[in-house]
């Protein structure tokens, strides 16, 4: 390597020579000898140099620890004192100490997951599936589980917030009571409210009184989850439909890029479904196949019997290939290597031989199109409504 060149490299390079940085003791015996630290320690730590002249490493490291610590908790931050006070007038027939559990509910997108709380002293402290509930049978997923956590949420805002500065229910209730006065007059003309799925029946009654009361107002729902499904539902039936997946039935299921056993709000029921069938199938009742094809690993795809990585601009040739392998004419067909025609192959066999009993599903985020082309399929099959067979 050829020596750098440039001008000033000499002169930087012997100011740097010359410089000279911060000293650093590099063991306790250097440390020890120095003047300054002894005066220091037989100034904070008087007893340890009365107990002995000659100093051990020990004992320098428990000092200099103990002086940390105590740095430590002086840096603590300092929250209110919040203590859990007893009851006022204490509930008849209530022991403190022994917990209360109750069959409640967590909805997630519109969905109720059923649960059994645990109390104490009236305070929520867990949350665990409802074992005499058939959808779940006492399992719950992780959202489930964290949902307790939004009622101990320390940094949730404890007063309304208008324009980012904190006011008060009272401002609150002064400043809708002048803007619904507005909007009496308007048939609530540029209102608009927002929420997610609801299937509580007070939120669904509270909302028809506020139409009736503002006609021009409009009501948005988004979902998260659902994708675009109530797009297919709607041109395929008329009219929009949840989806109810009864994987316990079904002896074989073909996913494209469907996360049926991932995150959602039907994760714990689409688990439970598909546990009974994979009991069934290995006390000799029926299959378990599960053929999964997916641009990136899931949890569905973990537990597949065959898993093909497939790109998502994939999916209409696969979905194509499966028609056309169960006698659907006048497609045209679409270019597949052999691993993608093998898998094909076995998924239109296994949906052929398993008519009925089978389900060939997209995931919610595909274009409609594709969507109402899987629903046509599993019409054509006889996988639709209750015409499934155990």
């Amino acid at each position: 390597m050829s020596r750098l060149d440039f001008p000033g490299l000499d002169a930087a390079l012997s100011r740097l020579r010359e410089t000279r940085g911060r000293a650093f003791w590099r063991s306790l015996d250097e440390l020890v000898d120095r003047p300054d630290f002894r005066a220091t320690i037989e100034a904070r730590f008087p007893n340890l140099v009365r107990s002995t002249a000659d100093w051990r490493r020990r004992d320098i490291l428990k000092c200099l620890g103990g002086a940390i610590a105590l740095a430590g908790l002086d840096g603590c931050e300092r929250r209110p004192d919040e203590r859990a006070l007893p009851y006022v007038v204490e509930p008849e027939g209530t022991v403190i100490g022994l917990p209360r559990a109750y069959a409640t509910a967590v909805t997630m997108e519109g969905i109720a997951q059923p649960v059994i709380g645990q109390t104490r002293e009236g305070r929520p402290v867990k949350l665990e599936g409802n074992p005499r509930h058939p959808a779940s049978g006492g399992a719950t997923d992780a959202f489930t589980q964290a949902a307790l956590l939004d009622l101990y949420d320390p940094d949730r805002s404890a007063a309304p917030r208008h324009l980012q500065a904190m006011t008060s229910w009272g401002d609150f209730d002064r400043m809708f009571a002048a803007e619904a006065a507005r909007l009496d007059q308007s048939g609530g003309a540029g209102f608009r409210l927002l929420t997610g799925p609801l299937t509580s029946p007070t939120a669904l009654r509270q909302i028809e009184v506020m139409r009736r009361r503002w006609p021009h107002a409009r009501w948005h729902s988004f979902s998260a989850t659902e994708g675009r499904w109530p797009e297919a539902a709607a041109a395929s039936f008329g009219r929009q439909l949840d989806r109810r997946l009864q994987l316990e039935r079904a002896h074989v299921i073909v996913s494209l890029d469907d996360d049926l056993l991932g995150p959602g709000p039907l994760q714990t029921f689409h688990a439970q479904g598909w546990m009974q069938r994979r009991i069934a199938y290995q006390s000799g009742n029926g299959d378990a196949l599960l053929l999964v094809a997916e641009p990136t690993p899931t949890l569905t795809g973990v537990t597949a019997t065959d898993r093909l990585p497939a790109a998502v601009s994939k999916l209409p040739a696969l979905l194509i290939g499966i028609a056309q392998a169960l006698g659907v004419d006048g497609l045209r067909p679409q270019p597949l290597n052999a691993r993608e025609k093998s898998w094909v192959e076995a998924a239109a066999s296994s949906l052929n031989q398993h008519r009925g009993r089978g389900l060939l599903t997209v995931g919610l985020h595909a274009a409609p199109a594709l969507q109402q082309f899987a629903l046509a399929l599993n019409q054509r099959l006889g996988n639709l409504g209750g015409r499934l067979n155990s």
